[in-house]
């Protein structure tokens, strides 16, 4: 039989029941529709890298006009959408009763701005408001930018560079860094720098005075000192020249020791190498040896073979480039070993037993001709006669010996001889000796001549 109209209302008032009942369990709302969004209600908040995101990302199920929907179950993912890094943390959560998913243990460790996406299927994903990742406590300290090698008193270039970040490499900023030297030297130039948003904390205007090998050492609070690798500053220009052994006195003839140095530095002191440095003489004499040295790796410009010929009071001086000349100190050449004599005043003709004038001298010289001092002269007659005076006389300061007072009694034609040590002996050209003034009178007048009586009579004849 056909139901009654009546009938089939009450089954259709029940079935709608039921649907109504349904809609009411599933939805929270008995006018909501199926879940087609996900939307965000609560923000992740800004926190410190590589610890938990709090407020905690929370996102819920809702219908295409916003209704909740309270369906349990639903997988949603979450994940960055905007910036680095990796998410950390359950990344993937069910739904709860109530439609939500709370994402309690997020956490990144890459700084900067970020955005999160919670996403499930055909669902419209939800996205996060930007919000930010701080760097962490300062962990770590490097060079970004090491020291190159530079010339003395001129700024490093590329500018030094040191880096401050967390434990995660995110850059600190606004911490302070600060250098040091090693290897000798004065570091000039701003020592401490500021990190900036990079972490970089730069040195543009750093120099070091002192040539050589050096390192520098960075620190910031606690972190470091951290070396640099080494690098080598060189010399600036040639500024300065002095001598840096002077000369000694020495003999003629041998070799100035120890060897004259000269030594070429840039305005800081420090040793300027192959620079050309010449000596020059002055006080008489030749300058003999190697007269232009150029400098080694420490500025020094050695002369080992340097000697003069001429005894006296000398200076040297050393010129290189546009420096100088500089002079050393005086120092004495003294003559060598004595070698030649010769007369220097021979004899002049004399009368017999009168002082020969003007007063003989001999000279004895080294081999460049320097009279040699303190020679013991010895003189010697031939012609016959005696020769009278001071025979021997030591020479003076220019190899001179005197011979104020020598005569010879016996008139002729004479010669001297003078010897000294193994030298000699050596001869004069002849000089005469005269008679002196009558000094005796004698007759001719024959014994026989007397014992007849005869008188004598002027003018006598002298024998």
């Amino acid at each position: 039989m056909k139901a009654s109209a009546a009938t089939r209302l009450a089954r259709w008032l029940a079935g709608a029941a039921a649907l109504a009942a349904a809609l009411v369990v599933s939805s929270g709302s008995a006018w909501a529709g199926p879940a087609s969004q996900l939307v965000v209600v609560q923000q992740p908040g800004d926190v410190t890298a590589g610890t938990v995101i709090a407020p905690h990302f929370i996102v819920r199920l809702r219908d295409a006009d916003g209704n909740d929907v309270t369906t349990s179950g639903v997988s949603v993912s979450a994940a960055i959408s905007s910036g680095t890094g990796s998410l950390l943390g359950t990344t993937t959560r069910d739904t709860d009763a109530n439609g939500s998913v709370e994402f309690d243990d997020l956490a990144i460790q890459a700084a900067g701005s970020k955005q999160l996406t919670a996403s499930s299927g055909i669902l419209t994903p939800a996205l996060s408001a930007s919000f930010a990742i701080d760097a962490a406590a300062p962990a770590n300290l490097a060079f970004d930018v090491e020291p190159s090698n530079a010339v003395a008193g001129v700024a490093i270039s590329p500018a030094v560079r040191a880096r401050v970040t967390d434990s995660f490499g995110n850059p600190v900023a606004s911490e302070l860094v600060s250098m040091s030297l090693s290897g000798g030297g004065t570091l000039s130039g701003t020592l401490s720098q500021s990190t900036d948003g990079s972490g970089i904390a730069t040195f543009p205007d750093l120099s070091v005075d002192l040539a050589g090998t050096k390192q520098l050492h960075a620190a910031s609070g606690s972190l470091g000192p951290v070396p640099s690798a080494s690098f080598d500053l060189s010399p600036a220009a040639a500024a300065n020249l002095a001598f840096d052994v002077q000369p000694s006195n020495t003999v003629a003839g041998v070799a100035i020791a120890p060897a004259v140095r000269a030594k070429v530095t840039d305005s800081f002191g420090n040793g300027v190498e192959t620079e050309l440095v010449s000596i020059s003489l002055t006080g008489g004499g030749t300058l003999s040896g190697t007269l232009s040295q150029s400098t080694d790796g420490a500025g020094i410009a050695t002369f080992p073979d340097l000697s003069v010929n001429l005894a006296g009071s000398k200076q040297l001086h050393a010129t290189s480039g546009s420096l100088g000349p500089i002079s050393s100190t005086s120092f004495t050449i003294s003559a060598a070993a004595a070698a030649n004599l010769t007369f220097d005043v021979p004899p002049g003709n004399a009368v017999a037993g009168v002082a020969i004038a003007p007063a003989v001298r001999a000279k004895v010289t080294d081999g460049f001709g320097n009279g040699v001092a303190s020679q013991l002269v010895s003189m010697s007659l031939t012609g016959g006669g005696t020769l009278a005076g001071t025979l021997s006389q030591s020479t003076d300061g220019l190899g001179l010996a005197t011979f104020p007072d020598l005569s010879v009694d016996l008139v002729g034609s004479k010669q001297l001889h003078a010897t000294s040590g193994s030298l000699g002996p050596v001869s004069t050209n002849n000089f005469t000796i005269s008679h002196a003034a009558a000094a005796n009178l004698r007759s001719t007048c024959s014994r026989a001549a007397r014992w007849r009586g005869w008188r004598l009579r002027p003018p006598y004849a002298p024998r």
